[in-house]
């Protein structure tokens, strides 16, 4: 199994499919009916900007909640660009990752479902 690029080939695929969204699809529903499509989006921006300090060896909290909230601002596919462009690929050092856990829990901003996030190395 190539990770890096198994990696890549998902990044690349979100990519070409939140440059798709037409700006009247923002608020459009999911199939978890409690997320919008900018929910959906928001999320994985905020994991991407989360990511990189705790690979870097940051705690989680350290690293608190920073990235809560709405992280995709007035131009969400810009905001998908630049965090996607920090994540460039799997962290280069894993040792503090070992086996599966619970990094955190999040929230969508629009409702009370939680999303629980998990890292397998």
């Amino acid at each position: 199994m190539n990770v890096p690029a198994m990696f890549r080939g998902a990044v690349a695929e979100f990519d070409a499919r939140v440059r798709q969204i037409g700006d009247h699809q923002w608020q459009a529903a999911t199939p978890n009916e409690d997320w919008t499509v900018r929910d959906l989006v928001n999320h994985v921006v905020g994991e991407d900007l989360w990511a990189p300090p705790l690979f870097a060896g940051a705690t989680v909290a350290e690293v608190g909640d920073r990235f809560g909230g709405d992280v995709l601002g007035s131009e969400p596919k810009a905001a998908w660009t630049a965090a996607s462009a920090r994540r460039s690929g799997p962290p280069k050092r894993t040792a503090r990752w070992t086996g599966s856990s619970t990094c955190r829990s999040v929230t969508s901003p629009a409702a009370s479902t939680p999303c629980s996030c998990s890292l397998t190395t």
